[in-house]
C-alpha cells in the first residue's frame, strides 16, 4: 500500500498544479439546495472482518459492543451480520465523528432514500396520505394524495359500497407477446410451488385476485409483514411501526405489481397465476412516498429468511453502483440461491449511466420496459360526415370526472385574440355546453386554458399533443380545474380541424370503458426506461418486458383493476418469467439469467438499426424461447469496456465463445450481426450533454463463421472481430449491437448475443462539472440558502459551517476533501456528512447538487481512528473525486478542486 506521506504528497501537488481549476468566488451567488436525498439521521456502518487495530475478528457481538463502548447515543434499527457485516442505526448526525473513530469501522455512510419505479413524472407512487379505515360498514375514510398520474381510484369508500362501480377483470393483454400462453398450453407451467417475495408497499389481499384471504389455509398469500406501518415515509417520517399485517392501506402500487406477477381471478391472469407470495412492505402513507435503502434491504432479509425461492424489486435509486449496500445484499442473496429481479428504473430524460440500484448489483436481473403489442384504453366516436373512433388519453381516477358525453357537440372556436389556443377567453355564445378542440401550444398553461372554457360555459376540451408523436399524452393529463379533458394525436386534431373548417357538424360520444388499442408503438423501448450502463460500464438493464399502459389489481378501494406504466410494471413480469423456470427445473443457480437473455429479441428500428444496448440490454423476453431453448452459448454478453481495459489494438480486439446444442437433433445457425445507435452524453469539449447525442455510427464485426451446424450435444466455438466505430476518442462515445443466430429450419429457435464498449479512455472522463456555471463553490451550510463565499469568511463551526456545493456530472466510486491549513500546509482528511464511497451522479429532475458540510473535525491518515479538531487558522477546502477505474492511491486519477480561503475561529 502506498504510504500515507505519498499519497499526501501527491493531493499538495494537486493544490499547487491545479490553479487553473480553482476558481475563486467573487460576492454572493445563489444556488438551490438539493431536495433530500438521505434518511434523516440515519446511517449504515460496515464494519471491518477483522480489527485492523487489534486484528480481532468483528463478530456481531463485538460490532455490538463496540457501538456501545462510545458516548454516542446509538439505536439499532437494522441487523444485516447474519449476511454481510453492515447495521442500520439512528444516531445524530453530531455523533457521527464518534462512531467513525471506532477501529472496527469501516465504513460510515447516511441511508439513500428510494423510490417506486412506476413512471409518473418522476413523482413518487403513493396515492394516499391517510390509510384506508374501514368500519363496521365497510365504509372508508382517509385524505388523497392529488397530483399522482396513475388511473388508481384515491378516493373510493371501500370494498364494500365503493363510490363507483368497481373497474372489471380483463384479459392480460401481455401474455401472448411474452410467450406465457404458449407455454402454458405446451408446459402447464403456472408457478405453482414457487413462493415468490415481493418487497413493496404492502398487497390488498382482499382482492379476489389474490384468494381474499392472508396466512390461512390453502391461502397463496402465506407470508408476509409490514415492516414500516402507515405513518413511515422515508423523509418526514422515518421511525417504523412494524405489525403482521402487510395491507396495502393507502398506496396501491404493491397490488399493482403483484397483480401483473401472479394476480388470479379467472379472467385476469398474471405471469405466475399460481404462484405462493410473500408480501413485504416497505412503503408508508407519507407524503413523499419513499423508503430507506436499509428498509429495503430489511425486506429482501425478511423473504430470504421466511425461505422465498426469489424477490421481485419494483423499487430503486437512480445512478448507483454495484458496490451499494443494497444492490450487494441483493447480489449476495441471488448467491445464496435467491435469485432477485429489480427495476432499472425510469430516469429516461436523464440520459447515460442512470441504470438503478439494487439492479445493479453483479447477479440481479436488471430489467427495462417496452410498449405492450395492445392495451386497454380509452376512445372517441367521432361523428361528422363519417363516424370515426379516436384514440384518447387513458381516464384519470376521481375526483376528476370522467370525460363522458352523449351526442356532444364539438368546436374550434376562435378566442378573443383572433387565434384558437383559449388563452383569452371565448364568447360563451360559441362554447356553452360544447367541447372545445384548442391548439396544442399556446402562450399560457392549459390551467389557464381551463379556467377560460369553464368561465365562459365549456363542457369539456380537447388538445392535440404539440408533435408528431404517435399516442395521446398518456400520463400527463392533469385536468385542470377539474375540465373534463383529453388529449389525442396531432394527426388527429389536424383531422377534426379539417372537418370543422369545411363546416361540418362534429359530435363527441365517449364513455369510461376499456377498450382493447394495438400500440402502434409496439414493442418499443419505452422512454422512460433508464439508460445505463451501470458506472463500470456493465450492460444494465439487461432485458425488456411490458411496462406501458400495464392494465393489473389495484387495491378494493381504488377501483378493483386499473393501469400503470414503469419498469415497476416491466419487472413482475420478468420475475414471474424467473419464476416459471424455478417450478420447471427446481432450485435456482447464477445460470439462472442466462437463457432470458440469449433468447430475447432486440428491438430494431424498420430497415435501420437496432436500438441500443443501453436501453434494452438483450431484448424483450420471450418465456417460451427461454424454458424450450435447446441452445447455450458460454456467454450471455460481450461487455467490451474501453479501449484501454478492453485491450483493443488500434481500434480492433476480438472475442470468443461457444454454443452448445443440448438438444436431441442437430441445429444449423444462421449467423449474422446487427449494429445498433451509438450515444454519448458528452459534448467535444467533455462537457456534459443533458441529453444524449446519437450517432448512427456502428462498429463492424465479423465472424469467423456465418453458419454453424451443431451435432445433437455439440458445441461449437465462435470468434468475433470487433472494430470501433469512426468517432471521436474524447467524447466517450458508448457502441453497442447483436450477434443474432437463427436456426435455418422453421424451428424458431434463435440465440441472441449483445455487445457493449466504450471508445476512449474512461479513466479520463471528467467528474466534477468545473467548466462554466457556478459550481463547485465555498457554502455556509449553516444557511437556509447555498451562497458563494468570499474570501477571509469566518465560521465559528457551530453557528456556521463551511462546506461545498458541487455537481457529479459522472458517477464517481470515491470522493475526498481535504483542510489544509494555508499558514503551515498541514493537511487534514476533512471529516464530513454525505456518503464519499461509490456515489451516483447528479440529475437535472432528482438531484440537481450535493453540499457537503465540514464539521471542523478532520483525520491525519486514512486510518479511521484519530479523528481530532483541527485548530483555528486560514484553511482551504480541496475536493477530489475518482475517475472511472481509477486507482485510489493515485492522486492523478482525481478530478480536484480548490476553494477560496475562509477562517475557523471557534468561540471557545
Amino acid at each position: 500500500m502506498q504510504s500515507i506521506i505519498t499519497i499526501l504528497g501527491g493531493i499538495l501537488l494537486i493544490h499547487s498544479s491545479y490553479a487553473n481549476v480553482h476558481r475563486r468566488q467573487q460576492g454572493y451567488q445563489s444556488w438551490t439546495k438539493a431536495p433530500p436525498s438521505y434518511v434523516p439521521d440515519r446511517y449504515m456502518i460496515e464494519f471491518h472482518d477483522t480489527d485492523p487495530s487489534t486484528n480481532e475478528t468483528v463478530t456481531p457481538v463485538v460490532m455490538r459492543r463496540d457501538l456501545s463502548s462510545t458516548n454516542a447515543t446509538v439505536q439499532i434499527e437494522y441487523d444485516f451480520s447474519d449476511v454481510m457485516n453492515i447495521m442500520s442505526v439512528t444516531v445524530s448526525a453530531n455523533d457521527t465523528d464518534t462512531i467513525s473513530e471506532l477501529s472496527s469501522v469501516a465504513n460510515l455512510y447516511p441511508v439513500r432514500v428510494m423510490y417506486s419505479s412506476s413512471a409518473h413524472n418522476g413523482k413518487p407512487f403513493p396515492l394516499r396520505t391517510a390509510p384506508i379505515r374501514r368500519d363496521v360498514t365497510g365504509t372508508a375514510t382517509g385524505d388523497t394524495n392529488e397530483g399522482q398520474e396513475s388511473n388508481i381510484n384515491t378516493t373510493e369508500t371501500g370494498d364494500e359500497s365503493p363510490s363507483r362501480p368497481l373497474n372489471p377483470a380483463r384479459e392480460n393483454l401481455v401474455l401472448d407477446m411474452l410467450g406465457v400462453t404458449k407455454l402454458r398450453e405446451t408446459l402447464n407451467l403456472t408457478g405453482k410451488g414457487v413462493k415468490i417475495g415481493i418487497v413493496d408497499s404492502g398487497l390488498d389481499y382482499t382482492h379476489p385476485a389474490f384468494g381474499k384471504c392472508f396466512k390461512t389455509a390453502g391461502c397463496r398469500v402465506a407470508y408476509g409483514y409490514d415492516l414500516v406501518g402507515n405513518d413511515y415515509d422515508g423523509i418526514t417520517n422515518p421511525v417504523a411501526t412494524p405489525d403482521k399485517d402487510p395491507m396495502d392501506e393507502c398506496n396501491g402500487h404493491g397490488t399493482h405489481v403483484t397483480g401483473i406477477l401472479a394476480g388470479n381471478d379467472g379472467v385476469y391472469q398474471g405471469i405466475a397465476p399460481e404462484a405462493t407470495l410473500g408480501i413485504y412492505r416497505i412503503f408508508g402513507c407519507g407524503p413523499t412516498g419513499n423508503s430507506g435503502e436499509d428498509v429495503i434491504m430489511q425486506g429482501m432479509l425478511a423473504a430470504y429468511l421466511d425461505g422465498m425461492h426469489m424477490v421481485s424489486l419494483s423499487v430503486g435509486e437512480p445512478g448507483e453502483w454495484a458496490e451499494s449496500p443494497s444492490a450487494r445484499l441483493a447480489d449476495l442473496l441471488t448467491r445464496l440461491g435467491m435469485p432477485v429481479v429489480a427495476a432499472n428504473g425510469n430516469m429516461g430524460g436523464e440520459s447515460l449511466f442512470a441504470s438503478s440500484n439494487p439492479s445493479t448489483g453483479t447477479s440481479v436481473l436488471s430489467v427495462n420496459s417496452v410498449n405492450p403489442r395492445r392495451y386497454w384504453g380509452n376512445q372517441l366516436n367521432v361523428t361528422s360526415d363519417e363516424t370515426v373512433t379516436l384514440m384518447r388519453s387513458i381516464e384519470l381516477p376521481p375526483p376528476v370526472p370522467h370525460f363522458v358525453f352523449q351526442d356532444t357537440e364539438l368546436v374550434y372556436p376562435v378566442d378573443k385574440d383572433g387565434g384558437h389556443s383559449g388563452c383569452s377567453g371565448f364568447d360563451p355564445t360559441t362554447v356553452q355546453n360544447k367541447i372545445v378542440l384548442l391548439t396544442a401550444q399556446a402562450g399560457c398553461s392549459d390551467d389557464d386554458r381551463a379556467a377560460q372554457a369553464l368561465a365562459a360555459g365549456a363542457a369539456g376540451m380537447v388538445l392535440p399533443v404539440a408533435n408528431n408523436q404517435t399516442q395521446p399524452n398518456m400520463d400527463g393529463i392533469t385536468y385542470p380545474h377539474n375540465l373534463r379533458m383529453a388529449s389525442i394525436t396531432k394527426s388527429d386534431g389536424d383531422y377534426l380541424v379539417k372537418k370543422l373548417e369545411a363546416g361540418q357538424t362534429v359530435t363527441i360520444n365517449s364513455d369510461a370503458e376499456y377498450y382493447s388499442w394495438d400500440n402502434v408503438e409496439s414493442e418499443q423501448v419505452s422512454a422512460f426506461s433508464s439508460y445505463g450502463p451501470d458506472p463500470e460500464l456493465h450492460i444494465k438493464g439487461e432485458i425488456t418486458a411490458p411496462g406501458q399502459f400495464i392494465y393489473s389489481t389495484v387495491p378494493l378501494w381504488a377501483g378493483q383493476y386499473s393501469w400503470a406504466s414503469g419498469t415497476s410494471q416491466a419487472t413482475p413480469q420478468v420475475s414471474g418469467a424467473v419464476a416459471l423456470l424455478r417450478q420447471l427445473k427446481g432450485k435456482l443457480d447464477l445460470s439462472y439469467k442466462t437463457p432470458f437473455l440469449q433468447t430475447a429479441t432486440p428491438y430494431c428500428f424498420d430497415g435501420s438499426l437496432c436500438d441500443s444496448v443501453l436501453r434494452q440490454g438483450s431484448g424483450l423476453m420471450n418465456v417460451y424461447a427461454a424454458l424450450t431453448t435447446p441452445l447455450v452459448a458460454s456467454k450471455s454478453t460481450l461487455e467490451l469496456l474501453d479501449t484501454v481495459k478492453g485491450k483493443f489494438t488500434n481500434g480492433v480486439a476480438t472475442r470468443s465463445f461457444t454454443i452448445q446444442n443440448t438438444g436431441k437433433t442437430s441445429i444449423t445457425l444462421a449467423a449474422k450481426h446487427t449494429g445498433s445507435y451509438s450515444f454519448s452524453n458528452r459534448n467535444p469539449d467533455k462537457s456534459r450533454s443533458p441529453v444524449p447525442r446519437r450517432s448512427d455510427a456502428t462498429a463492424q464485426v465479423s465472424l469467423d463463421i456465418s453458419t454453424l451446424a451443431i451435432a445433437a450435444g455439440g458445441k461449437v466455438t465462435v470468434t468475433v472481430t470487433i472494430t470501433q466505430p469512426d468517432l471521436p476518442d474524447g467524447e466517450y462515445w458508448i457502441y453497442s449491437g447483436y450477434l443474432l443466430f437463427s436456426a435455418t429450419d422453421d424451428s424458431g429457435v434463435s440465440l441472441t448475443i449483445p455487445y457493449q464498449g466504450l471508445k476512449g479512455d474512461y479513466s479520463s472522463m471528467p467528474i466534477l462539472r468545473t467548466n462554466g456555471g457556478q459550481l463547485p463553490m465555498l457554502v455556509n451550510t449553516s444557511t437556509s440558502e447555498v451562497k458563494s463565499l468570499t474570501d477571509s469568511v469566518v465560521f465559528d463551526m457551530v453557528s456556521s459551517k463551511p462546506g461545498i456545493s458541487l455537481i457529479k456530472d459522472h458517477p464517481t466510486s470515491n470522493i475526498r476533501i481535504y483542510a489544509v491549513n494555508v499558514d503551515t500546509g498541514n493537511v487534514w482528511y476533512a471529516h464530513t456528512n454525505g456518503a464519499l464511497d461509490y456515489t451516483a451522479r447528479n440529475f437535472e429532475s432528482y438531484l440537481p447538487n450535493t453540499t457537503f458540510t465540514w464539521s471542523g473535525y478532520g483525520y491525519k491518515s486514512l486510518l479511521k481512528w484519530d479523528l481530532r479538531r483541527v485548530p483555528n487558522g486560514k484553511y482551504q477546502l480541496m475536493l477530489a473525486a475518482l475517475r472511472p477505474f481509477g486507482e485510489r492511491s493515485n492522486s492523478n486519477d482525481y478530478d480536484s478542486w480548490t476553494s477560496s480561503t475562509f477562517e475557523v475561529r471557534y468561540n471557545a
